[in-house]
């Protein structure tokens, strides 16, 4: 249950924030810590919509513990992948905040709740970008603008970090120029090509998706992509067949030519969750007593995420790697070729010992 939960949430984030003409991503795990600090200080009806859009069925206490063993396994000391999550919760000074609240946030999600002088905007943006630069290695340098502040009394910001190397890499000198057959149109891209990549997959009637693993066998990207209507396959896709497709996978060989992608998005996170059927804690009528004594409102989420994915992995960087020579030439049957030329889908997951599903760090559209 709790693994649909955050499946159910990743669906529902991307159908509320993303177009059906632009590649797009978004993070739910980092979105979803964010909210599960405010979930923790939130009570009544206000506290029941976080429940609900963050667990489905699972009970307030059970939203925290999930989202608490999220963070700690993405904080992990890790050689094999490189995970950063920043949270913080930023209060107009104004607002004094309950210490049992900033004691259990600190504890359960290592996040800081800081007060600073929203009247101060540039002062403010300063701080707050300074701080998700830092958190994300310098690939997100500004989330907020001065204008940010004004009117506001807290700010949740949260952003996560992810680099890893695929467990085999792509040659470069294979990577090919070849048609994407996008949403708008033809487009010439550089497809990454791998033959005889013995990796998990499954080819159906309706559905083709891979899964690529990074070095850590704990994270992959698995790419989804529908023969029929991207757009219709989407908006009939549910939770429990989203995550069917992605553990329902055989192993073997394929060949494999799967295009280079950087998406970055900027969502409101405000409205997104509006569409999502969270509504109090932006109102005046929040109960977010368990924060602070004074009448407490969330004025703004700002969410941004960028994804790069490229021969040695996702977000690359310089390094020695042993090169597993790949040709994208003549295909021996009976392997099979798999070609993402056409709008899919991509979830970054992350995984338990035993493979079951747990959480998306990101997930996507690329369209076009």
């Amino acid at each position: 249950f709790r693994m649909s939960a955050s499946t159910a949430f990743a669906l529902d984030l991307l159908r509320a924030a993303s177009s059906h003409t632009e590649n797009f991503v978004i993070s739910p795990f980092s979105l979803g810590a964010a909210l599960a600090i405010v979930h923790d200080g939130a009570k009544e009806d206000t506290k029941a919509e976080l429940t609900r859009l963050l667990g489905k069925e699972l009970s307030a206490d059970e939203v925290s513990s999930l989202y608490s063993s999220l963070t700690a396994a993405l904080t992990a000391e890790n050689s094999a992948v490189t995970t950063s999550v920043a949270n913080r919760f930023f209060l107009d000074k104004e607002f004094d905040l309950k210490s049992e609240y900033q004691a259990h946030v600190s504890k359960a999600y290592g996040a800081g709740v800081e007060n600073i002088d929203f009247k101060d905007g540039a002062g403010s943006a300063n701080h707050v970008n300074s701080f998700v630069s830092d958190s994300t290695r310098g690939m997100i340098p500004q989330l907020v603008s001065a204008d940010a502040f004004a009117d506001a009394v807290a700010v949740l910001i949260n952003a996560v970090y992810f680099k890893g190397e695929w467990a085999t890499q792509f040659n470069k000198d294979s990577t090919q120029t070849k048609t994407f057959h996008g949403v708008n149109g033809d487009r010439e891209v550089e497809f990454m090509c791998a033959s005889k990549l013995n990796t998990r997959y499954s080819i159906g009637n309706d559905l083709t998706v891979v899964s690529l693993p990074y070095k850590d066998p704990a994270y992959s990207l698995v790419v989804l992509m529908p023969n029929a209507d991207f757009g219709e396959w989407r908006a009939s896709l549910t939770a429990e067949k989203l995550q069917e497709a992605m553990e329902n996978l055989g192993s073997g060989k394929i060949n494999l030519e799967l295009p280079k992608f950087k998406i970055e998005s900027t969502t409101d996170g405000k409205d997104a969750l509006k569409k999502c059927g969270v509504n109090r804690i932006f109102e005046d009528t929040a109960n977010l007593s368990g924060i602070s004594n004074k009448d407490l409102v969330v004025s703004k989420i700002v969410h941004k995420a960028v994804i790069e994915v490229s021969e040695t992995g996702t977000k690359a960087y310089a390094g020695t790697a042993i090169m597993i020579e790949y040709q994208c030439m003549k295909i021996e049957r009976p392997i099979p070729l798999i070609r993402f030329d056409k709008p899919f889908m991509y979830a970054l997951v992350l995984t338990d010992a035993h493979g079951v599903y747990m959480a998306s760090l990101f997930i996507g559209v690329k369209v076009k």
